[in-house]
């Protein structure tokens, strides 16, 4: 992930936002858009890449256009490995109003990524430990909580794939009130933690 114009010696790094989902309303781009916009003023090094597809994608693009920010913000469309481009990324960020369950959330979390994400009902429960940097689902409280992670006070999120696996096995067969021994097959895995993107990477779902 480098920069569109390399960086002076005196300039910090480019610090990449990404985020991953379709272009539809319940994602609320347009708001992490705009929470980015204050962002860029405050930390001219921050950028913003948002990987999908959807509907709203020339509506977001014009947005990006009109809050000048076309060198700093950039919407790729479709892209085939999108666990590639997280895994080169500094933090992820979900504007969303809502999902049933963030399953980028867990695969961002896989990668160790800092996360920030708009609260709404299933983040809370996301990922085994609370290390999710949760804002209220407003422009200035999501610019509120990038600036935090440029500031490092947005801690890396980790996910045990192989304990994960294990829990959820577990509540699913106590919901069956089936001993946890009568598993027959041990459950599929998420896809190895992993700093650098390889060829078996898992393509993220644009939820």
């Amino acid at each position: 992930m480098r920069d569109l114009v390399a960086p002076t010696s005196t300039a910090p790094a480019p610090k990449w936002f990404v985020t991953v989902g379709r272009y539809t309303n319940e994602k609320n781009h347009e708001r992490l858009i705009t929470a980015f916009a204050s962002v860029h003023r405050r930390h001219p090094e921050a950028r913003l890449l948002i990987v999908g597809h959807g509907p709203l994608q020339e509506s977001l693009a014009r947005l990006i256009v009109r809050l000048g920010l076309v060198t700093v913000a950039h919407i790729t469309g479709a892209l085939s490995n999108p666990f590639s481009v997280m895994s080169r990324a500094d933090c992820f960020v979900l504007s969303s109003d809502y999902e049933g369950q963030p399953m980028v959330l867990l695969e961002a979390s896989v990668l160790d990524m800092p996360i920030v994400s708009t609260r709404f009902a299933t983040v809370e429960d996301a990922l085994p430990e609370d290390t999710i940097h949760i804002v209220e689902q407003d422009a200035e409280a999501l610019a509120e909580g990038m600036i935090a992670f440029l500031d490092g006070r947005v801690e890396r999120s980790h996910l045990d794939s192989t304990a994960y696996n294990e829990r959820a096995v577990a509540s699913f067969l106590e919901a069956l009130r089936l001993p946890v021994a009568a598993r027959s097959t041990p459950a599929p895995a998420l896809a190895p933690a992993t700093a650098t993107a390889t060829a078996t990477a898992p393509t993220v779902r644009a939820l």
